[in-house]
């Protein structure tokens, strides 16, 4: 576990100081994944969720080298890292469809394990690296104390020079090599990196053994919340619904023309209340959720209850989906946009699965089912290109503005496709030429922007699929009379 970890903490640093995200990810999951799967307890980890686990975080680690926009970057890569700790949970035994309070015990004692449990790997493998230096010849006694020393080195030599120009001189004077200056100017960042993903990975690893020898774990919380109770909260909630979705039905079904009868337009209807809908969405299924795994026991008129507060939340995400859908139609597609159409999807799903766990009895059993569509909202997410559909869609609504509404907006905001980043430059180079003057003129503008700014020289750790389009698109635009297209 010591020497994975530590050849985790080596990599890490070689993989992340300095550069983006991109290949760097997926070469991590894998090393990771590796490790993992060689220090597992093959008596004890479940293969089905365990290669179900290893697959999904590899492939959100892999989507890191493939997509720029900063908010799927960041969901990806929280998702391949979650991913990453439901196979250690698979490879210590703990099976993903287990009930709720189960996975959360084993949960939380992995990210104890985590930051704790290193210590204890310390502690244990110091009997035998004292008996290994002992037998060892004494240059081997050098070599680890030499090791010791380097990061110590490191961080006074560093101190030093920024106290003393003198000494700073000397020093620059000695690193001549450039490889070694920049290893010298990184490596307190480098010292970091490697220190922290190497104990962590040795406290997950940790886990994978000590969870062989921990008792079952509690199959449920026990029941703390009757049902006569649950039944009457959720009666009460679905009074409430019922009275704002009879309103919505309405609009819903009454158009633009029911809407401008109430004296506002449909662009600040669409606007208004959009995200408060969206958390009565997420706080029924989470208090669904909740009652559910509390309740000591579960009646018709409970179920009846929930299953009416869920089909009343359906309403409320429609109701949702079409303000937001009225919002986009008149000013165009954003990244906020399209990622809260698919945040409603992903809640529409949760409702069904609620629902089927209503039913059936089995909600401390729906976490995987509702994990798996998170992950299949962002995959779809993942597979549209956010910034090019963007792009692509607001290009489209200057070219063929006939079927907008009246008041909708009209113009391409050439400001707002520049912060979409290089997912947008080859959207923006196939369709500037069929613009109209004053857009095309601010479009190439921008692509001409683009051909002047020198990138720093990344490695290969930060290749990416839409930097490398955008860098091939930009080296092309530098050619001459690529903008007298």
């Amino acid at each position: 576990m010591l020497a994975a970890g530590a050849a985790m903490g080596l990599l890490a640093q070689y993989l992340f100081v300095r550069e983006r995200a991109g290949l760097n990810m997926p070469v991590a999951a894998i090393a990771f994944l590796v490790a993992g799967w060689l220090v597992r307890d093959g008596a004890n980890s479940t293969r089905a969720w365990r290669l179900a686990a290893a697959s999904s975080s590899l492939a959100f680690a892999a989507l890191c080298a493939i997509r720029t926009e900063a908010a799927v970057v960041f969901f990806d890569a929280a998702a391949a890292f979650l991913f990453a700790g439901a196979f250690v949970l698979a490879c210590a035994g703990t099976s993903l469809a287990a009930p709720v309070i189960a996975l959360v015990d084993d949960a939380i004692a992995m990210v104890g394990a985590a930051f704790v449990r290193p210590f204890g790997v310390w502690v244990a493998a110091l009997p035998a690296a004292r008996g290994s230096l002992v037998r060892a010849s004494p240059v081997a006694g050098y070599a680890a104390g030499g090791l010791i020393a380097v990061p110590f080195l490191v961080v006074f030599g560093a101190l030093f020079a920024a106290a003393d120009a003198v000494f700073e001189r000397s020093l620059r004077d000695l690193l001549e090599l450039a490889w070694l200056r920049d290893l010298m100017r990184d490596a307190p960042a480098r010292t970091t990196i490697a220190f922290l993903a190497a104990w962590v990975t040795t406290g997950a690893f940790a886990q994978i053994t000590w969870r062989a020898s921990r008792g079952p774990a509690r199959a449920r919380v026990p029941g703390v919340l009757p049902s006569d109770a649950a039944f009457a909260a959720l009666a009460l909630i679905d009074a409430l619904f019922v009275g704002f979705v009879a309103l919505q039905i309405a609009y819903l079904f009454g158009g633009r023309d029911t809407i401008d009868a109430a004296g506002v337009t449909y662009s600040a209807y669409g606007r208004r209340g959009f995200f408060e809908l969206v958390a009565v969405s997420a706080i029924v299924a989470v208090l669904l959720f909740a009652c559910d795994i509390l309740l000591r026991s579960r009646g018709r008129a409970y179920a009846a209850a929930a299953l009416t507060l869920l089909v009343l939340t359906a309403a409320v995400v429609v109701s949702a989906g079409y303000r937001m859908a009225l919002y986009q139609q008149a000013y165009g597609w954003s990244e906020l946009r399209l990622y809260t159409f698919a945040g409603i999807g992903f809640i529409a799903c949760a409702l069904v699965i609620l629902g089927w766990a209503v039913l059936a009895r089995r909600m401390e059993r729906a976490l995987p089912a509702l994990v798996a569509a998170a992950a299949a909202a962002a995959l779809a997410v993942n597979a549209i290109a956010p910034a090019d559909f963007v792009a692509r869609r607001n290009i489209e609504r200057v070219l063929h503005p006939a079927s907008l509404p009246e008041d909708a907006s009209r113009g391409l905001d050439v400001g707002y496709l520049v912060t979409l980043g290089e997912g947008a430059i080859p959207a923006l180079f196939e369709l500037a030429p069929e613009l109209p003057s004053p857009e095309r003129s601010a479009v190439l503008e921008v692509l001409r922007a683009a051909t002047l700014r020198s990138e720093t020289t990344v490695g290969w750790q930060s290749w990416n699929l839409d930097r490398e389009r955008a860098r091939s698109i930009v080296v092309r635009a530098s050619g001459p009379g690529i903008f007298m297209r």
